[in-house]
């Protein structure tokens, strides 16, 4: 049973819940649709990528400043 369809839970609630969620898209076991995984797969990659450029150029000023 998905987390949006919860018989226990307040109706006010699982009305919000479907408004904001959109579509039933087909989820999977952790309640994400497939565009959500693929929003957080690149959302993580982006963060990745941005944190190694950050520490090469802190890197780089490093080695500048001390050489």
């Amino acid at each position: 049973m998905s987390k949006l369809s919860n018989p226990h839970r307040p109706r006010h609630l699982r009305e919000v819940s479907e408004h904001f969620q959109g579509p039933d898209l087909p989820r999977n076991r952790y309640g994400y649709s497939a565009d959500q995984v693929w929003a957080i797969k690149w959302a993580m990659l982006a963060a990745f990528l941005g944190g190694a450029m950050i520490g090469a150029v802190i890197m780089a000023l490093v080695l500048l400043l001390t050489f």
